[in-house]
C-alpha cells in the first residue's frame, strides 16, 4: 500500500468531496514506493505588482500531491462536479446537489501549488530541484467518453485524468506514469536522505510542546493548578488553630503555607519562618505582604535583638531558644506563626514557638517532610505530638521520572508515588528521563556543565531557572577551589545574581525549585548513609522538569553503592545505575 500523509483521514476531512474520498481510497492501493499527500495547505506573501511595496497573503491548497522517489512530484487538482468550459465564461463547476456554480481553472490551481512547492524545494536544496514537478487534473465524476467538444489548449490528454482511470489499481498507476512521461520526468538516483528532504519540505513535522522551554512552562502551569486545587485543605482547617501538615517533596507545602499566611494576614500580622536564607529571600520577593514578616530563626534573632550570634552552633541554638522564651521583651507583635520546612527546626525551638502562639491566642501551623531531615541529628518528635496532623500525598511539582529518581534511594517504591493529573500533564509534556553523565576528570565535568547550560539556554530557559546543586558541603565540592567562570557565556555564583547560574548546596536550596537542576558531587558516599540519601532526595526533588547529573565518580563505584553488590563490573554497572535511579546514561554525542 502507498504511504498516505496524513496516515488517518475521516470523511469530514474531504470537505464533502466525494471525488477526493474516492481518489484517496484508490491511491492507497498503489505500491509503497508512492507517497500520497492529501490537502497540503500553504500560504505565501506576494506583491500585487512591481510598483507596489504593500504585500498580501496568498493562500493555496493542493488536493493531492503524489511523490515517487524515482520519478518526481505531481500536484493534482480534483473536481467531482459537473464541469464545462465556455468561451465567454471560462471554466464552470456546478455542484450536483445545490446547483451552485463556481468559476475556476483547475489546472491553474494545480500550477499555483506546483510552483510554490518548487520554490520550497529549491530553497531546501540550495538551487535546482532534483525532481521534476508536474501538475495535472483529475475529473473523478466524468467519463472521458462522455465529453463533448475539445479541451482548452493547455489541457492535454496526458495530464487530464478521468473516472475511467480509477477502475483498477493498475489503471491508476498507468495514469500517473502517463503524467510523468508527459513532463519527461527523468529517473533519479534516489536515497533515503533525498526522500526525507522532500518529505520534510512537503509535510514537515513539529511538536510545539517538545521544546525544552515549552515543557518547563507547561510543568509550571500544572504545578500552579494542582497546588490551587489542594488549597481546599485550608478550607477544611479553617477553624483549626494548630496543625502539622506533612508532605513529601513536590506536594506544594510551601505554596499552601504562604496561602495560609495570606488568609490570616487579611486581619492580623503573621510571622512566617523557614530554614534557609534563599527561600526567605524568594518568599519576600514573590509574595510581599505588609502583614507577613518572612524570617529564618537567625535573621529574626539578629533583627529583633540587634546582636550577633556566636559561631558555635550549640551556643547559637541556646541563645535563640532563650530569645523565643522571652519573646515579650523583643516586640514580637505577631498574632500567628507559620513554619515551613519544620523538619529542620530544633525540637525545643518548635516547642517555644508553639507556646508563644498559645499565649498570643493565634494560629500555629507547621509544614514539614520527614524525608528531608538532613540538618540535625535528631528528628523533632514534637511534630508528631500535634493534635491535628494531615498528610499531602500528591506530587504536584515533579514529573514522574524525577519523582521516582529522587525517592528510590530513600526506600519509597514507585507504586507509592501519587502524581499530579497525569492524564492532563502528559498531554502537554513529554517528560524526559533524568540524564547521568560520567566525566573522566574535573575538566571534562566543566565541559559537560557548559554543554548542558548551553543546551538549556539556547532552548529559551533563563539562567535564573537553572541551578547547579552539590550533595556535599561547599568546601567538599569538586567546584570548591575552582574558578566559577566556566567561559565567557556562563558563570556560576554562590548567590543569586543576574545573568549568572546559581551554584549552591542542597541544604541551602531546600524549599526552592528550578526548571533545571544539575546535580554534581554524586558519588558512592551519597548512598551509604541515610542522611546523605536524604540530601540526594532533597536536591533531585527541586527539579520541576529537567534533571541532570554530572559526576567524576566511576560507574562501578555508584553501582556498588546503589546495589550493595561489590562484584558488579562493566555494562552491569550502568544497568544497576539505570535500574536503581530510573535514569538514562548520557554521552558526549548528546551535545553534538
Amino acid at each position: 500500500m502507498a504511504i498516505m500523509i496524513p496516515g488517518i483521514q475521516e470523511k469530514d476531512d474531504f470537505n464533502s468531496s466525494g471525488g477526493e474520498l474516492l481518489l484517496w481510497e484508490r491511491l492507497q492501493l498503489l505500491p509503497d514506493s508512492y507517497y500520497i499527500f492529501h490537502s497540503v495547505r500553504w500560504n505565501e506573501k506576494r506583491r500585487r505588482n512591481s510598483y507596489q511595496s504593500r504585500e498580501y497573503v496568498e493562500w493555496g491548497e493542493a488536493d493531492f500531491t503524489i511523490f515517487h522517489p524515482q520519478y518526481g512530484i505531481i500536484v493534482f487538482e480534483v473536481k467531482d462536479g459537473l464541469i464545462s468550459y465556455k468561451r465567454d465564461r471560462g471554466w464552470i463547476q456546478t455542484n450536483r446537489k445545490t446547483g451552485f456554480e463556481s468559476y475556476i481553472d483547475p489546472l491553474a490551481q494545480a500550477e499555483k501549488s506546483k510552483y510554490h512547492f518548487l520554490s520550497l524545494i529549491q530553497d531546501k536544496f540550495g538551487g535546482a530541484s532534483p525532481y521534476s514537478l508536474c501538475s495535472a487534473v483529475w475529473f473523478t465524476a466524468a467519463d472521458r467518453n462522455s465529453v463533448t467538444g475539445d479541451l482548452p489548449l493547455s489541457y492535454k490528454d496526458d495530464i487530464v485524468l478521468w473516472s475511467n482511470d480509477l477502475s483498477s489499481k493498475e489503471q491508476v498507476e498507468m495514469a500517473i506514469r502517463k503524467v510523468y512521461r508527459f513532463y519527461d520526468a527523468k529517473p533519479v538516483e534516489f536515497s533515503d536522505d533525498l526522500t526525507n528532504k522532500i518529505l520534510d519540505t512537503l509535510a514537515p513535522e513539529f511538536d510545539c510542546f517538545q521544546s525544552l522551554r515549552g515543557r518547563a512552562l507547561a510543568s509550571k502551569a500544572m504545578f500552579h493548578r494542582m497546588t490551587q486545587e489542594q488549597s481546599y485543605l485550608l478550607d477544611y482547617l479553617e477553624e483549626q488553630e494548630t496543625a502539622a501538615i506533612h508532605g513529601v517533596a513536590g506536594t506544594g507545602k510551601t505554596v499552601l503555607a504562604v496561602q495560609k499566611a495570606q488568609r490570616l494576614a487579611d486581619k492580623e500580622k503573621v510571622l512566617f519562618l523557614c530554614f534557609n536564607r534563599f527561600l526567605r529571600d524568594h518568599l519576600e520577593t514573590a509574595y510581599p505582604n505588609p502583614n507577613i514578616a518572612y524570617y529564618n530563626l537567625e535573621s529574626l534573632y539578629v533583627t529583633k535583638t540587634r546582636a550577633m550570634l556566636p559561631p558555635d552552633p550549640n551556643q547559637r541554638d541556646e541563645m535563640i531558644a532563650d530569645f523565643l522564651l522571652d519573646w515579650q521583651s523583643y516586640q514580637l507583635n505577631y498574632k500567628h506563626i507559620i513554619i515551613d520546612e519544620g523538619q529542620d527546626f530544633k525540637d525545643f525551638h518548635l516547642q517555644a514557638l508553639h507556646e508563644m502562639a498559645e499565649e498570643i491566642g493565634g494560629c500555629f501551623y507547621v509544614f514539614f517532610d520527614k524525608n528531608q531531615f538532613v540538618q540535625g541529628l535528631e528528628y523533632p518528635q514534637w511534630l508528631d505530638r500535634m493534635d491535628c496532623r494531615l498528610v499531602l500525598s500528591r506530587n504536584c511539582r515533579n514529573t514522574r521520572e524525577i519523582a521516582i529518581t529522587s525517592t528510590r534511594p530513600i526506600g519509597i517504591s514507585e507504586d507509592k508515588i501519587k502524581m499530579r493529573h497525569e492524564d492532563l500533564s502528559e498531554q502537554y509534556i513529554a517528560p524526559p528521563k533524568p540524564n547521568f553523565y560520567f566525566a573522566s576528570d574535573p575538566n571534562q565535568l566543566k565541559t559537560y556543565l557548559i554543554k548542558l547550560l548551553s543546551k538549556y539556554t539556547r532552548a529559551g530557559i533563563s539562567k535564573e531557572n537553572i541551578v547547579v546543586l552539590s550533595c556535599k558541603r561547599e568546601g567538599d565540592s569538586i567546584l570548591a577551589d575552582r574558578d566559577l567562570i566556566l567561559n565567557t557565556n556562563y558563570a556560576l555564583s554562590k548567590t543569586k545574581e543576574e545573568k549568572k547560574i546559581l551554584f549552591t548546596t542542597v541544604r541551602k536550596f531546600k524549599g526552592l525549585e528550578a526548571d533545571v537542576v544539575i546535580m554534581i558531587d554524586v558519588d558512592g558516599s551519597v548512598f551509604e548513609h541515610e542522611k546523605e540519601r536524604n540530601a540526594f532526595y532533597v536536591g533531585t526533588s527541586r527539579a520541576t522538569t529537567f534533571l541532570d547529573f554530572v559526576t567524576v565518580a566511576t560507574p562501578q563505584e555508584l553501582a556498588i553503592a546503589l546495589s550493595g553488590n561489590s562484584s558488579l563490573k562493566g555494562p552491569l554497572c550502568l544497568k544497576a545505575i539505570r535500574d536503581g535511579l530510573k535514569v538514562r546514561i548520557g554521552a558526549q554525542s548528546d551535545f553534538d
